[in-house]
């Protein structure tokens, strides 16, 4: 919680919490008198350490280890510092020192936790859009490739862990947070007076105050066995408490750590809350262990492990004392007995204890190979299965099921049969790994010889530039063999230019990065590549960086080829609209001036010549214009906005009033949609397509109609009409340009109308159509692509001079 942060109200809640706790005390007096003060204390004090921190837990300490001595040790006498008081001093502020920080590591794993699930999440999301850049297929090829740089070449990413061996690497982990655990729930047993926490049979011995504490201590420091400051500190409180105790058994004489924290009303066997003397030199052997366990030293590691296997016998034998109910192996006669609890702890600080370490004798178990996978099966059976059975053959014969004899017979034969078993499972096992391996293997080396021959150049190489893998794509780009290219720098071999100077931080950051360069090959040549970069991580933890080059230098020279054709084209056309325009202009006045002053004053021959002059002009003319036309349709980079097709029917429509009422004819439209386009373009469009239908009419006055409907994610336009119709046989003709199927003299015209119309759709991503038959009208239709907004509720707007309907609905022929 926020508030928790300030410093005052954390010491604060920690006075508050200790004060409780001893007025909960005080009011248990009538019942259990002034004796064990800390029976309420103790938990108040582990709750402000852990809640609130090590801070407010030391300061919550020194409260109640004053209140306790003041009001219930020494009532009226103050306190009396001596050796006793001094050791319960150290241990209860050592312990509330060790339970902060077990606090604040927990709230700060939990932290970490939370950062690395976002962490995880993002790179996760940066993953999914790689890999949707990637080409699925390119993909996987490329992380097979690296596999197989792996085999060969030594130099790879890190290859997948055996799942048993990643969990025997959190082993160490896991264990020291069970036996914190088995501590921590035994001193809650204890504080709460619940004596099925402290022992797990009844009337057997139970786990004493100080072992629970130690047992804390030595589990919090395994699993925290990276911290090597914390780490020696668990190490040296148990290896102390040990130590005491086992001086109290050899000196006979009490330093008053055994009932430090509670009261042990004991028993005739054993001396009140003091650990029996195996367990305290098994703590003896812990703290060794846990001292050395960061030690580099062949000595240091030997007898680290020893120590772990002596704490581990000793437990194991302990734990088959109970098993096998013989008393001599958990209490031998004149020592006190272990616990059942703590000789399973033991067991498992043992494990945790050798498998803290990748070397010695758990470097065979942890190996990832076929060794490591043998040791790993038959270990727990070799260790377990005769505990299994021999319990078994001694509770047969303990209930009379048979003799010694027997029993040894049926221990012998159930071995047999049990590791026979295990051998042929384990073997079957191997020889199936064996066989996909060998098969993965195969697969593997047909995949990399197909990536080997890939055209693309595929190159692994350091932060530092030098060429780790180089195959024939590449060998083939730039000219050098992978023979010669291994182990040079790249950017001095290739002469790298045109890369951004922080690219190299983007792609370790993000992961990846891709754009274009210029590479020189072996022969001088200038080449452009397209790339993608993409980091690795390789077993020895360094980064590598693997290149997919493709060269693009003939499609940015034919990028290149085709602005320059855009250039002339736009030459062309300030030329046609101005050079050629302006002596057609001057032709067509003078011819004009000719026709006007000189009409009828010459012969008849004469006037026809004139006449023939001014309509090859006006045709130049108009054919000029619609050139212009056809060139500005095809330009690409005009800007696209949202074009209200409802709105631009209209006004060309008014545009259109002189014509449609020469013709008699109507256009009517339905609601129609706004699109992703550029106006002029639409407006073209209409223009162009309603100026067909009106020309090309036959007897009946024209009728047009304009219509739209959304399908498959594009809109699709219908211009209709009760015009002449077109063979089908000349649906596709009609778009090519200068194309006209009728004479001159009957429909004027050039042949480049629907050849804009085509050329505009086709630069909006669309498609245009016809469908049409002779004397049965034309529906032209085209479409829009994109998602569009849907149409506004609309009616009919037409210009009309002939009220007669047409025969039939234009939109209806076909």
């Amino acid at each position: 919680m926020r508030f928790t942060h300030r410093w005052y109200v954390r010491y604060s809640l920690a006075l508050a919490i200790v004060v409780g706790a001893v007025l909960a005390r005080a009011a248990l007096v009538p019942v259990m008198g002034l004796n064990v003060p800390y029976v309420t204390i103790y938990p108040a004090i582990m709750i402000v350490a852990v809640v609130l921190g090590a801070g407010p837990g030391v300061f919550a300490a020194v409260v109640g280890l004053w209140l306790a001595e003041r009001y219930f040790m020494r009532p009226g006498t103050g306190i009396d510092w001596n050796l006793s008081l001094a050791i319960r001093s150290a241990i209860l502020l050592g312990a509330s020192l060790y339970l902060g920080w077990i606090g604040h590591r927990l709230r700060a794993a939990r932290a970490r936790a939370e950062a690395e699930a976002a962490v995880a999440r993002a790179a996760e999301a940066a993953l999914r859009r790689q890999v949707e850049l990637i080409d699925p297929a390119r993909a996987e090829i490329i992380v097979r490739e690296m596999q197989r740089v792996v085999r060969e070449r030594g130099s790879a990413v890190v290859p997948p862990s055996e799942p048993v061996a990643q969990e025997l690497r959190r082993l160490p982990t896991v264990a020291g947070a069970a036996v914190a655990a088995t501590g921590l729930l035994v001193l809650a047993g204890w504080s709460l007076g619940i004596d099925g926490l402290t022992r797990i049979l009844p009337g057997a011995a139970s786990m004493k105050v100080n072992t629970a504490l130690c047992l804390l201590v030595a589990g919090g420091a395994l699993a925290l066995r990276e911290r090597r400051v914390w780490r020696l500190a668990g190490a040296a409180a148990v290896g102390a408490i040990g130590a005491l105790s086992l001086a109290e058994y050899v000196t006979v004489t009490g330093f008053g750590i055994d009932e430090l924290m509670f009261h042990d009303p004991g028993d005739a066997q054993t001396i009140p809350g003091r650990m029996a003397q195996i367990t305290a030199v098994c703590f003896m052997l812990t703290s060794l262990s846990l001292l050395l366990a960061g030690a580099r030293t062949r000595a240091a590691l030997w007898t680290q492990q020893a120590a772990s296997v002596a704490v581990g016998i000793l437990g194991l034998m302990a734990a088959l004392g109970y098993a096998y109910d013989v008393r001599q192996l958990y209490g031998p006669a004149g020592f006190s007995s272990m616990a059942l609890p703590t000789a399973a702890a033991f067991v498992a600080l043992a494990s945790g204890l050798l498998f803290a370490r990748s070397d010695g004798l758990t470097e065979v178990l942890m190996a990832p190979g076929p060794g490591g996978q043998l040791v790993r099966r038959l270990l727990p059976a070799a260790i377990f299965l005769p505990l299994v059975l021999g319990w078994l053959h001694e509770a047969g014969e303990r209930i009379g099921l048979f003799g010694p004899s027997v029993g040894a017979c049926l221990f012998a034969l159930a071995m047999m049969v049990a590791l026979a078993a295990l051998v042929w499972w384990t073997a079957a096992i191997l020889n199936r790994a064996d066989a996909a391996r060998r098969e993965t293997e195969i697969q593997l080396r047909n995949q990399a010889e197909l990536m080997d021959h890939a055209r693309e150049a595929l190159i692994v190489r350091d932060l530092d530039g030098a060429i780790r893998f180089w195959n024939h794509g590449a060998a083939a780009l730039y000219g050098w063999p992978a023979a010669e290219a291994l182990g040079q720098r790249i950017h001095v071999l290739l002469r790298t230019s045109g890369l951004p100077p922080d690219y190299e931080v983007r792609l370790v950051q993000a992961g990846h990065w891709e754009g274009e360069m210029i590479h020189t090959t072996r022969d001088g040549r200038r080449v452009t590549v397209e790339t993608r970069k993409t980091a690795l991580r390789a077993a020895d933890g360094h980064m590598l960086v693997l290149e997919s080059n493709r060269d693009v230098t003939e499609r940015k020279q034919a990028e290149q080829d085709l602005r320059r054709v855009n250039e002339n084209l736009d030459q062309f056309a300030y030329v046609a609209s101005h050079d050629l325009q302006e002596p057609l202009r001057t032709l067509s006045s003078f011819s004009q001036l000719i026709a006007k002053r000189y009409q009828g004053r010459l012969d008849q021959d004469a006037d026809e010549f004139i006449g023939f002059i001014l309509d090859a002009a006006a045709r130049m003319q108009r054919l000029i214009t619609d050139l212009l036309e056809y060139s500005r349709a095809g330009q690409k980079h005009v800007a696209r906005v949202d074009v209200d097709c409802d709105r631009v029917v209209r006004h060309v429509i008014r545009s259109m009033t002189a014509a449609l009422e020469s013709a008699g004819g109507m256009v009517t439209h339905d609601a129609l949609p706004t699109v992703r386009a550029y106006e002029s373009g639409i407006a073209q469009l209409f223009q162009n397509l309603i100026g067909n239908a009106l020309k090309f009419r036959g007897a009946a006055a024209p009728r047009v109609r304009v219509s739209a409907r959304q399908a498959d994610g594009e809109w699709i336009f219908a211009v209709s009409d009760n015009g002449i119709g077109i063979d089908p046989q000349y649906h596709q003709r009609i778009f090519a340009v200068f194309q006209r199927l009728h004479p001159r003299d009957k429909y004027e015209g050039s042949g480049v109308g629907l050849s804009i119309c085509k050329r505009i759709v086709e630069n909006l991503g669309g498609r245009i159509w016809v469908d049409s038959a002779p004397d049965r009208g034309a529906t032209f239709c085209f479409t829009v692509p994109g998602a569009a907004e849907n149409p506004q509720p609309g009616g009919t707007e037409s210009v009309k001079r002939n009220e007669h309907p047409p025969d039939r609905d234009p939109a209806d022929r076909r």
